[in-house]
């Protein structure tokens, strides 16, 4: 929540992924997209004590859903027709939190405010804030690298490669290539405890070999808490943009380690109904 009447909570006090993310000098070769300024000034927008339950719905997915979410079942959890507030019927096993809602309703404001919610930016490793009028920020291909910039700084033990593996990907064919080289094959690593030295590398590349063997893929790994992605007005990208962006989530999302959430803020219906559960504003 923001502050309010010259009032902030402490909570808000501490610093967000956001203003945290950009404090380094170190160059980087993937370069992450600067939305601090759109961000900050969504958060301005939002009024104290607004949204609670909102927050407390994204919470809960990540304590329940979040913890013990996989790829799989249909789709649950329908929202409410009215104004301003949603429900859902279940959230196990779900790792996209779909938030719907009409222009103007306050979705980016939510989006941005997760980033400094007590509960919620703990987890929150990577984000996208869509816009139409920006061209350079609505290619796919920007998008991935900007994520994998961003978890690079903020997600433990995660790594592209080297230069070679990074320029490797910068000219993939595909954005599914790029997605596998830039996000799955290197989130995949984290869940496998590759590069992760000592008896904690050696605990968890046990635990991920016992997965393995026992096909609970789609159980997540305690050793990893929810790192959640976040995706804000998606509707707003360019035609081809939308549909290659969405395609891709909806046929590697899936795919991706259970530890992975992914939260979008949309204004159209678009469903990837075995991941997802939905809220309306």
């Amino acid at each position: 929540m923001n502050h309010h009447n010259g009032v902030k909570r402490d909570d808000e006090s501490k610093q967000s992924p956001s203003s945290s993310f950009f404090s380094g000098s170190k160059p980087l070769l993937l370069k992450p997209c600067d939305l601090r300024e759109l961000v900050e000034r969504k958060q301005r927008e939002h009024f104290q004590g607004s949204r609670e339950w909102l927050f407390e719905e994204v919470r809960e997915w990540l304590r329940e859903g979040g913890a013990s979410g996989g790829a799989s079942g249909g789709a649950s959890g329908g929202a409410s027709g009215e104004a301003g507030v949603g429900r859902h019927t279940n959230n196990t096993n779900k790792r996209v939190f779909w938030l719907v809602g009409g222009a103007g309703t306050g979705k980016s404001v939510v989006s941005a405010q997760l980033l400094r919610t007590a509960g919620i930016r703990e987890h929150i490793k990577a984000w996208h804030f869509c816009r139409h009028d920006n061209a350079a920020g609505s290619d796919v291909r920007v998008i991935l690298q900007s994520w994998a910039a961003m978890l690079t700084q903020l997600l433990p033990n995660f790594r592209v490669g080297g230069d070679d593996d990074v320029g490797k990907a910068l000219v993939a064919t595909s954005v599914s290539e790029m997605f596998e080289l830039l996000l799955a094959a290197p989130l995949r690593r984290v869940a496998q405890g590759k590069g992760s030295g000592g008896s904690w590398g050696a605990e968890i590349k046990e635990h991920s070999r016992k997965q393995q063997q026992q096909q609970q893929q789609q159980q997540p790994s305690p050793l990893h808490p929810p790192c959640v992605i976040v995706l804000d007005a998606v509707d707003e990208l360019p035609r081809d943009s939308l549909e290659a962006l969405l395609l891709l989530i909806a046929a590697k999302f899936g795919d991706l380690p259970s530890f992975v959430r992914l939260f979008i803020a949309v204004e159209m219906f678009f469903r990837p109904s075995n991941l997802m559960i939905e809220y309306q504003t």
